[in-house]
């Protein structure tokens, strides 16, 4: 997990980036990170997947993502600066971001393992 450090998109540039929303209270949140995580270490040259929790500082998500084995960066976002900027109003919230850091589709609600699938596949692919 990225805590106290200031991470900005630009470390990914000439890759796609999904950034996901979520908050541990999410229960669509959790189920999407089986996937994204899979799904991170299957596409690593094409897609980064960026993870940005909105709960508070005094909610601890460590246990849950060693439990879960996380391997995607997982950002805290305690301010709400970053979901202000997205005008990010629920979670999970996911922005798919091209190669040279445009937003090309934004996503509110949880996507099941196939639907992800299908679509890091094709963006992989260019299609």
């Amino acid at each position: 997990m990225l805590d106290h450090y200031t991470v900005a998109l630009e470390q990914w540039k000439g890759k796609q980036v999904y950034l996901n929303f979520w908050s541990a209270s999410c229960g669509g949140c959790l189920a999407e990170m089986a996937a994204l995580d899979k799904l991170s270490q299957q596409y690593p040259q094409d897609i980064v997947v960026v993870a940005i929790n909105t709960d508070p500082q005094q909610v601890d998500i460590s246990p849950l993502l060693a439990q879960r084995n996380i391997s995607y960066p997982v950002i805290r976002d305690q301010l709400g600066i970053t979901q202000e900027r997205y005008q990010v109003i629920g979670t999970p919230t996911s922005f798919m971001i091209d190669r040279n850091g445009k937003v090309t589709e934004l996503h509110q609600g949880a996507r099941n393992e196939k639907d992800l699938t299908l679509l890091f596949q094709q963006w992989a692919t260019g299609a």
